[in-house]
């Protein structure tokens, strides 16, 4: 009966990783800004997942698994002290398709990447899961370890400072008549 256990366990964390590891990726871009890290984030957490996949059963193992890579991510930016740069080519795949022109949409995305390593991790974390991730607040709070007001509250900082980011460029561009490049 154990080996039968082993098993389903061993096929159902196999499936888990298959299903899950792209976003976990994407989460881990977005909270180090290094995809070779990013990398590192995730099998760091899967190798955890993977040690406690038989009591995972009450908690949703993609939650655990993005917990332990935003707190790795906290703790090595913290030793760090930098701000990150976000990878323009980590945030997904773009495939290309025949149809209009999407570069004015390219170049927005690569400038709110770059705005986005302006915010602390905290803020960018908050921000990528309540709005890439589609999460409550309530389970970005859970995901991240704080409370649902520190998770307001840093949404509330990130988008401000974002849209003063966003101001800020595009008043630079309006006086000098071209795009930052």
């Amino acid at each position: 009966m154990g080996d039968a256990w082993a098993a389903r366990d061993e096929q159902g964390f196999a499936a888990f990783v298959t299903a899950r590891r792209p976003e976990l990726v994407a989460a881990a871009v977005v909270a180090c800004g290094d995809a070779q890290e990013a990398e590192d984030l995730v099998q760091e957490a899967l190798i955890k997942v993977a040690m406690r996949w038989h009591r995972l059963h009450d908690e949703l193992p993609a939650s655990y698994a993005r917990r332990i890579i935003f707190r790795s991510a906290w703790r090595g930016w913290s030793r760090r002290g930098k701000r990150v740069h976000l990878m323009h080519s980590a945030e997904g795949q773009i495939e290309a398709a025949p149809g209009p022109d999407h570069t004015d949409a390219h170049a927005q995305r690569a400038e709110l990447l770059d705005q986005l390593g302006e915010l602390s991790p905290r803020q960018r974390a908050v921000l990528y899961l309540r709005y890439f991730e589609d999460l409550t607040e309530r389970a970005t709070a859970d995901t991240l370890g704080i409370s649902t007001g520190s998770v307001k509250r840093h949404a509330h900082l990130g988008l401000a400072r974002l849209r003063a980011l966003y101001e800020q460029t595009h008043l630079r561009e309006a006086h000098s008549g071209t795009p930052d490049a």
